[in-house]
């Protein structure tokens, strides 16, 4: 469905209100990540250099599906595996889907076929943004920050 019909859903309005303030927020990209907040700040920063503040990798930019789905942080790694396991019992064919659906919409889109799937989902979205909320966001303005910071080994 459209963000649109998404959100006049039935499914959708079957979420408790914070589940659907964090996935709402998550698709019309008023989320807490860097490549979002970052990019209104006009400071001439690449988003090369929106690194995440969860694993300090470099070549990792911090969006939606770096953080979501790929990040490295132990404590990302955790709550994701978590998540879906919870996702994975309560609904099983979900583990041949997921490999193929890391855009974060497509899931979505997915999830709202499954209310208790969306549910769960947008419970480690929240998650994922209170994390944000304890953990300072990398402001890298020079090649100096950058090489100061290095690659995660």
């Amino acid at each position: 469905p459209s963000l649109a019909k998404l959100f006049a859903s039935h499914v959708f309005l079957t979420l408790a209100k914070l589940q659907r303030k964090c996935l709402t927020r998550l698709l019309v990209c008023e989320h807490p990540f860097a490549a979002h907040r970052r990019r209104f700040l006009h400071d001439g920063t690449p988003p090369a250099w929106w690194i995440c503040r969860f694993c300090r990798d470099v070549r990792c930019v911090e969006d939606e599906g770096h953080v979501l789905f790929e990040c490295v942080n132990d404590d990302l790694i955790k709550a994701r595996t978590r998540a879906f396991r919870d996702m994975l019992t309560i609904h099983p064919p979900l583990e041949y889907v997921l490999p193929k659906r890391t855009d974060v919409w497509d899931l979505v889109r997915f999830f709202a076929r499954h209310p208790r799937l969306l549910a769960r989902f947008a419970d480690f979205v929240h998650m994922t943004f209170k994390m944000c909320d304890e953990v300072p966001m990398i402001i890298i303005t020079s090649q100096n920050d950058l090489a100061e910071l290095g690659p995660r080994p």
